[in-house]
């Protein structure tokens, strides 16, 4: 028993490649069109439903209402090794910002922040979390936030060709 100790006590000592590395996924990319283009688009569950990857969200299933404040969707996000099915609201559109809160004790918020930059829109997609404890830690920055970046950059690559 005394062994294990020392050997968790070791392992956590050592420096980690991801030590220090943020746990939030956050992509920008320069949208060529608008801030009040996408703002609409954006608080549309459905229409988020189009540009999201379906290897990585997946299983909409919309409420009665889909688009601005109070619209809902039930939703499955698969990242790496997390799989998870939630509820999403959209339960902020101001100040060009719109997020959708993922209610539960496992939840989590989605924010797009967009910036008038001329007659483009920065934008910025973000969720951000803590990283798990140890031992879940590894698991995270290996498998699930890579993919769960990799989503992002598509889902921003999609947006890029939806609205041009």
């Amino acid at each position: 028993m005394l062994w294990l100790l020392f050997v968790t006590v070791a392992t956590a000592a050592n420096p980690k490649p991801w030590d220090g590395m943020s746990s939030d996924i956050v992509i920008e990319r320069d949208i060529p069109v608008s801030v009040d283009v996408l703002v609409p688009k954006l608080s549309d569950l459905k229409f988020a439903e189009e540009i999201f990857p379906e290897d990585c969200v997946y299983e909409w299933a919309h409420g009665t209402t889909s688009a601005g404040l109070g619209g809902l969707a039930r939703v499955t996000y698969h990242m790496g090794n997390m799989k998870r099915r939630l509820t999403a609201k959209v339960t902020r559109v101001e100040n060009h910002v719109v997020e959708y809160d993922h209610d539960g004790k496992k939840g989590f918020i989605t924010q797009w922040r967009l910036t008038a930059d001329g007659p483009s829109t920065k934008v910025s997609l973000g969720t951000y979390i803590n990283a798990p404890p140890w031992p879940f830690r590894p698991m995270y920055f290996k498998k699930i936030h890579p993919k769960w970046t990799n989503c992002y950059e598509r889902a921003m690559d999609n947006l890029n060709a939806a609205v041009k």
